[in-house]
């Protein structure tokens, strides 16, 4: 009901406009037709005087003085812009009324048949005069009446044929005003059409780039948003790495002291706890770098066997804890090389394998792996990777949300699934970047089966893989052990400056060093680990972390660099908590040797420190 008289109230609207331009078209044209009636009215009041009998002359030139007079003064009107639109119409009815008269009146005064032909070219001449319905009808029927008259009361021979003339006169006459005003009418309308929705596009053309300068500045602010959600990661991440780093060495040296049995508990399982929140670190800056698109992965040679035994290694004590049976299928199989980034590749399996383990009670877990060569795509071969577990299976309107970040299947406080809920939806991420997929195959009580698929190229026989790694031991999940002992540690006296703001990190750094034999001097910023170099230096190593206040690490490296070749060549190791490959090649960029991401493990740390001191080539 509102659509119908919002469109009549439209229809009606449309309809006032092209009248009123009609009215101003008719307006622009009265001027022309006034004055063409002054000079016809001219001449025939010349043409009475000459021509006409003396009885009726003054009277019928009286009569077209008075008509050409009426015409003198609408020109003049029209001219002087003393006449709206709207009545243009009226103010030719008198001009009109006297040239009936003028008409009319010589053919009763004259009595002459001859004189209806003037009353024909009247007609005619109104059909171009106006252009309003209701006076061209008034004035025909007008002249109509007195036509047929005088054809009644004016004698002659010719009466029959005036009046197929009037018939044939009238019918032109009508036709030629309906032409000329639908033509008009429909000209205008269509002008009118045509300027409104000129002006709707003009009006949607400016809403549009109302929008695109919206959406600009959403995209402008979106960026920023990201950019300061980057820094806010980085931030955090560094906050949190941090203490980490403290709570992990400590309790990996207190691991190792001399503790009764539930000293030894406790420790463990404030160990669990730490990694536990390390992976949910991790995999929050994991999901940050895929959004920003920061994660580059590397292609080089590996060994897919290799990959998911590591990957196996790393989580089987964690599987035999929970009296279940790990089983790795087709790795002694599989002896092809692949080109790819192994250590994404172990960090997809590595998530697959932990759910596994997480989601079942009792049973077996089976890794499988098989490569299969592409005979259509040479030098190209199908990795795929599953993992199957013996859990409650899932529902098929639940495997949808499988890969959506922050979603868990069970949500309720009773429930004893561990995480964030990250790593499906991290897998899969790192999946796409290598044109791969992870898919699921599942069915309530029959457990469930995770596979990794993805094309690679074959490694060539120049081409020596490297040592396959899942992903990073401070990546594993919680439960995994580190496998990084380092009982048969050598004691290497090494003169170390440690340039760390952390009090629990100095601390943690010095214990290690007490292990490792390292003289150690401590430095709290970059400022003054400069200071030191230069005072007290060279030293065989520098351990530097790379957020400080004062002078961060960054621009302490720079600063010694630019000292003397004796101090400036002295190894640097980074001790930071942001170990992206974007920042690592910034780290490098200004000449750090080795990077050493905290959390810091001891074993680690004493490897990066030993191979820095190596000479070149050694």
């Amino acid at each position: 009901m509102q659509n119908d008289n919002a469109e009549m109230s439209d229809e009606v609207d449309t309809g006032l406009r092209v009248q009123h331009g009609l009215d101003t078209i008719y307006l622009s044209q009265l001027k022309r037709i006034s004055l063409v009636m002054v000079v016809y009215y001219s001449f025939i009041t010349v043409s009475h005087y000459y021509f006409l009998v003396a009885e009726i002359r003054l009277m019928m030139m009286g009569s077209s003085i008075v008509a050409m007079v009426a015409s003198s003064v609408v020109f003049f009107l029209v001219r002087a812009n003393k006449i709206p639109p709207a009545k243009s119409h009226m103010i030719f009815l008198p001009v009109a009324l006297l040239g009936v008269m003028a008409v009319y009146s010589h053919v009763f005064l004259s009595g002459e048949q001859i004189q209806l032909t003037n009353g024909i070219l009247l007609l005619f001449a109104f059909s171009f005069a106006t252009l309003s319905p209701a006076a061209f009808s008034s004035i025909f029927v007008l002249c109509s009446g007195l036509y047929i008259a005088a054809l009644l009361v004016v004698p002659g021979p010719q009466t029959i044929h005036f009046a197929f003339m009037f018939i044939a006169a009238a019918a032109l006459t009508i036709l030629c005003f309906v032409l000329r005003y639908r033509t008009l009418y429909n000209s205008e309308r269509l002008l009118i059409s045509n300027r409104s929705k000129a002006a709707k596009l003009v009006e949607a053309s400016k809403r549009i780039q109302d929008n695109i300068k919206e959406v600009r500045a959403s995209a402008a602010a979106a960026d920023r948003a990201n950019a300061a959600k980057d820094v806010f990661l980085a931030n955090t991440t560094h906050e949190l790495r941090t203490p980490l780093t403290g709570v992990l060495g400590m309790m990996d040296l207190l691991s190792d002291s001399n503790l009764d049995e539930d000293q030894r508990q406790a420790v463990e399982a404030a160990q669990f706890s730490a990694k536990t929140l390390l992976v949910v670190v991790n995999d929050l800056l994991d999901i940050a770098k895929l959004d920003a698109g920061k994660i580059e992965l590397t292609s080089q040679a590996f060994s897919p066997s290799a990959v998911i035994t590591n990957v196996a290694g790393l989580l089987r004590s964690k599987a035999e804890s929970k009296s279940l049976t790990l089983s790795v299928v087709g790795a002694k199989s599989v002896t092809t090389s692949l080109v790819g980034d192994p250590v994404r590749i172990g960090q997809i399996v590595l998530n697959l394998l932990d759910n596994a383990i997480k989601f079942s009670s009792s049973g077996d877990i089976i890794l499988a792996l098989n490569v299969t060569a592409k005979p259509d795509d040479q030098g190209m071969a199908s990795l795929h990777i599953s993992v199957q577990d013996s859990g409650p299976g899932i529902a098929p309107e639940d495997q949808k949300k499988l890969f959506a970040r922050f979603e868990r299947l069970d949500t309720t406080a009773s429930s004893k699934a561990e995480g964030a809920g990250l790593g499906l939806s991290i897998s899969q991420g790192l999946a796409d970047q290598m044109n791969g997929t992870v898919s699921v195959q599942s069915q309530l009580g029959e457990g469930s089966t995770f596979s990794f698929d993805v094309t690679l190229p074959v490694a060539g026989p120049s081409r020596k893989p490297v040592i396959a790694a899942s992903a990073p031991v401070t990546d594993a999940p919680k439960g995994a052990g580190t496998g990084d002992t380092d009982a048969s540690a050598v004691l290497q006296p090494r003169r170390i400056l440690v340039a760390e703001d952390n009090v629990v990190n100095q601390l943690l750094i010095k214990k290690i060093a007490t292990k490792y034999g390292w003289t150690l001097t401590i430095a709290g910023n970059g400022k003054e680990a400069v200071e030191r170099v230069v005072n007290d230096g060279p030293y065989d190593v520098i351990l530097m972390d790379i957020r400080m206040p004062v002078m961060d690490g960054v621009a302490a490296t720079k600063a010694i660099k630019a000292l003397a070749p004796e101090k400036a060549s002295t190894p640097i190791i980074a001790l930071t908590a942001n170990t992206g490959d974007d920042s690592e090649a910034e780290y490098r960029e200004h000449g750090v040797a080795a990077i050493v991401g905290k959390p810091i493990d001891a074993a680690r740390l004493n490897a990066a420190i030993e191979q820095s001191l190596k000479p070149v080539g050694g």
